[in-house]
């Protein structure tokens, strides 16, 4: 029985690499995403520290306008952080589908490859099995000439 060969493991190879560096992308994206929705968090837990304040400020009966216009002025700033953040983050997941999708299309490429795989393997199998059982009817039928062949000898 001769050994099965997958004539396209090469390319096989080459888009099991290539979906593996889709991955490795993928999972940097994951992590910019982390990273930039970490950030936003940070800025908008700021907001609600320096919102709380201004309260507490504006209760205060020694109030203070210039503390006042510090913080309306800080939470001008942190609410521009947080958009730009929210906006960055956008962009983030954008990119993190878009590379999902370029990895499933790696994998079906794979999972098609391995599929034609099967099929050519057990095609293989099954011409072999023929291949088997040919040679063993003609030495059956070489077995039973000669056993006649002897036979009418005697």
């Amino acid at each position: 029985m001769s050994a099965y060969r997958f004539r396209l493991e090469p390319v096989r190879r080459l888009r099991e690499a290539r979906r593996d560096e889709l991955r490795g992308q993928l999972a940097d994206a994951f992590r910019a995403a982390e990273v930039v929705s970490g950030e936003r968090q940070k800025v908008l837990q700021e907001l609600r520290v320096i919102r709380a304040r201004e309260q507490a400020i504006a209760r205060d009966t020694n109030l203070s306008i210039s503390s006042m216009v510090e913080h309306q002025r800080y939470e001008l700033v942190l609410q521009g952080q947080a958009a730009a953040l929210a906006e960055k983050l956008k962009l983030v997941e954008d990119e993190v589908e878009r590379r999902r999708q370029l990895v499933a299309e790696a994998d079906r490429e794979v999972r098609t490859l391995d599929k034609l795989e099967d099929r050519q393997r057990e095609t293989h199998r099954v011409d072999q099995q023929r291949a088997e059982a040919k040679a063993m009817d003609a030495t059956a039928l070489e077995l039973q000439a000669i056993r006649r062949a002897g036979g009418k000898r005697q």
